[in-house]
This record gives C-alpha cells, sequence and structure tokens, in this order.
C-alpha cells in the first residue's frame, strides 16, 4: 500500500475502528464517516455523535487524545462528560473509547506525546497490574486512579 500513486480512503469500523474514525482528521485524513439517524449502518456512528459527542470539527494535528481502555467498550460514557468539559476549558483534546486486547502491544503502539491519558474499565485494573513494565503501583491505587498520566510509566512510593 505504501507505493500506491493515488490518494486512498481506508477506514475501519466497529468498536477496533472506532478510534481510527473518530481520529482521522489529527493524522491527516480529510473524511469521517457516519451513518445518518434512523437509518444505522452496523459498526459505523452517527453523525449526530460525531458532531456531538465528539466534536469532530475541532480535532487536528496538534490534538491530544485521551481515552478509555477497554474490553468492552461500546457502554462508555466518558466521551459525553470529558469531550465537553475540553471545549468548554478550550484545552484541543479529545476522549475516545479504545477497544484493547493486550496492554503491553497497546503502549508499544500509542506511546506517542499526542495520546496524553488513559482511563481504564472496571475489570481491566487486574491486567494493567500484571503487564511487566508498565506499571508499578499496588492494586489499591490502580483502583483508586481514574487516570493514567504521563509515559513514561508511573511508579508508587
Amino acid at each position: 500500500m505504501l507505493s500506491l500513486k493515488m490518494p486512498l480512503i481506508a477506514y475501519s469500523i466497529g468498536d477496533r475502528g472506532f478510534m481510527s474514525q473518530v481520529l482521522c482528521p489529527k493524522f491527516g485524513g480529510f473524511l469521517v464517516y457516519g451513518s445518518l439517524e434512523g437509518s444505522p449502518v452496523a459498526g459505523l456512528p452517527t453523525l449526530e455523535s460525531l458532531r456531538q459527542a465528539y466534536q469532530v470539527q475541532y480535532i487536528n494535528e496538534d490534538t491530544k487524545v485521551f481515552g478509555l481502555i477497554s474490553k468492552p467498550v461500546g457502554h462508555s460514557k466518558g466521551p459525553v462528560l470529558h469531550n465537553p468539559a475540553f471545549r468548554f476549558l478550550n484545552y484541543n483534546g479529545i476522549y475516545v473509547p479504545m477497544l484493547v486486547d493486550d496492554l503491553k502491544e497497546f503502549f508499544g503502539v500509542y506511546s506517542s506525546p499526542d495520546f496524553a491519558g488513559f482511563s481504564w474499565g472496571i475489570g481491566f485494573g487486574d491486567c494493567i497490574i500484571n503487564v511487566d513494565g508498565l506499571l508499578n503501583v499496588d492494586l489499591e491505587a490502580i483502583l483508586f486512579a481514574t487516570m493514567i498520566k504521563g509515559l513514561p510509566p508511573l511508579a508508587s512510593e
């Protein structure tokens, strides 16, 4: 695909592809796909949710990415809470659900400063503890915390 001589538009659908749809403008994409209200398309967010909950019209290359690390993620109300707060504070950030199977692989791929913070779903804390070198905190601290901020990993005192 890197040797193509023509423009290419690629997108993913469903919970796994959702992050790529919402973050498309951040990484140079000029098109975000969504379904119309009343005419849902399996695996695509509605145009209304893209405009209201994610406000994709404000996402650009400088947008910092925050998100929920979980499996499943479709239930998350985080974007409805965090994204309006970012806009209210005039902060160029976006909160998206991130379906994650392998934390070590995820943090290996998504370790740039553009990915600024993560929260995790209930039941995922035990997995975070068991990833070698990812975090060095105890279970009580993980259950109390709501956001993993700043890579490299945090350390307990």
